[in-house]
């Protein structure tokens, strides 16, 4: 029997390369997810996505067409049971990029059909994603997109305030760290490829999403000032991410302290 595997994680913490690097086998093919954000240049309907109206990913949600679904960045996002039935057709195992909420949705559906299926978070250094976060940045301003510090802005925001709290709210079968370091990819594609031909059986188990603190953040105005700062006079990766914890190690400090005398728990 196939394998579905999950990847998640923070932006840029890797899950897309992985996928990328474990399709490139004959093992595995990533499931290509059903959206309704437009088309961007370069993508190709039905292989970066399957492009569809808003109506459409009504109805496919109304007659039961996606496994799992959700609304994201102001578009709706799903991956449909023909993706699973096509990968499968063809003797591979499905990767699946997923938020934890679909990933408790792959998880119920997979207890039902008995399926094999293993649920992985990447974890990447911060100053690793801080680095991935401004090359993409950079990327698209010499392909001569204009800087948007608010839209940028809002996508860090999302990061510190709710990625960065996915990590505790699943018990993951698998914690994948930094794989950016050298050979550490290539000896993860290669462990899931032998999963899949040795046909490991990975039966899921019921878990429910945990309910986590929503982090403290600077304010997007803040951020927007932070990025615009970072992208024309830069510090180090870490010392900026060091100032963009600083809402949250402030948070942390007034549970501690009361009034400036320590908790007796500290």
């Amino acid at each position: 029997m196939s394998l579905i595997l999950t990847l998640s994680g923070m932006s840029t913490c890797g899950k897309s390369t992985l996928a990328a690097e474990l399709s490139k086998t004959d093992a595995f093919d990533e499931a290509v997810s059903v959206t309704t954000r437009p088309m961007r240049a370069g993508e190709v309907d039905g292989k970066d996505y399957h492009f569809v109206s808003q109506a459409k990913f009504d109805e496919y949600v109304r007659d039961g067409v996606l496994i799992e679904h959700v609304r994201s960045h102001h578009a709706c996002y799903g991956v449909p049971h023909f993706e699973v039935e096509r990968i499968r057709g063809n003797g591979q195992s499905v990767i699946m990029v997923l938020e934890p909420e679909g990933v408790s949705s792959i998880n119920r559906l997979a207890l039902k059909a008995d399926d094999n299926l293993i649920t992985a978070f990447i974890h990447t250094n911060p100053d690793k994603l801080m680095e991935r976060f401004f090359d993409r940045i950079e990327n698209q301003v010499v392909n001569g997109k204009p800087l948007d510090t608010m839209a940028e802005a809002k996508r860090l925001h999302t990061m510190l305030t709710v990625e960065r709290t996915w990590v505790g709210c699943w018990d993951w079968d698998l914690t994948l760290m930094n794989l950016h370091l050298e050979n550490r990819l290539e000896e993860q594609v290669e462990a899931f490829v032998s999963m899949h031909e040795r046909g490991v059986s990975v039966k899921p188990i019921a878990r429910e999403l945990k309910r986590t603190v929503k982090p403290e953040s600077h304010s997007l105005e803040k951020l927007a000032d932070m990025i615009r700062i970072q992208c024309y006079d830069p510090v180090g990766y870490r010392e900026f991410y060091k100032t963009l914890m600083e809402p949250m190690m402030a948070a942390q400090r007034k549970i501690r302290y009361h009034d400036g005398v320590p908790s007796p728990e500290f």
